[in-house]
C-alpha cells in the first residue's frame, strides 16, 4: 500500500473501468499523486491501475499528461526560486490596506544543485 496510507486495505482487486476514472485520474495526477496513491483512491490493488494504464488508452493518457503537468509546475517553481521573483503583500497603513510589491532574492545554492543534475557539462571546468 502507499505510504501515504498504509492501513487501507482495497475493497475490491478487479472492479470495473469507468470513463469517469479517466478525469479523476488526470485531476490527482497533477497533484502528484503516483499510481500506487490512485490505486488507494480507487480502492484497487496497484495491479488493477497497471491494467487500466494498459488497457484503457484514455486513463494512460490523463495520468501521463497529468504527470506532466505536475512536473512542469515544480520545474517552473523551482526556476522561480532559483531566480528570485516579486511578490505581494497586504499591510494596515493609517486605517487603509495597501498592497506592497518587493522582491524576493533567488537562492544560487538550489540554482548550482538544479544545474549540477540537469546540465552536469556545463558546471565542469573547461
Amino acid at each position: 500500500m502507499s505510504k501515504l496510507h498504509p492501513k487501507r486495505a482495497p475493497k475490491d482487486a478487479h472492479p470495473e473501468y469507468r470513463p469517469e476514472f479517466a478525469h479523476q485520474a488526470l485531476k490527482l495526477s497533477q497533484l502528484g499523486l503516483s499510481e500506487e496513491d490512485l490505486a488507494y483512491f480507487f480502492e484497487v490493488e496497484p495491479r488493477t491501475v497497471a491494467g487500466w494504464m494498459r488497457e484503457q488508452p484514455e486513463f494512460r493518457s490523463a495520468v501521463e499528461i497529468g504527470s506532466l503537468d505536475c512536473v512542469s509546475t515544480v520545474e517552473r517553481e523551482t526556476v522561480r526560486n532559483i531566480c528570485g521573483y516579486f511578490a505581494t503583500k497586504e499591510r494596515l497603513t493609517k486605517g487603509k490596506v495597501v498592497t506592497l510589491r518587493y522582491w524576493v532574492p533567488g537562492d544560487p545554492d538550489a540554482g548550482m544543485k538544479w544545474l549540477a543534475r540537469r546540465a552536469p557539462d556545463r558546471l565542469q571546468p573547461s
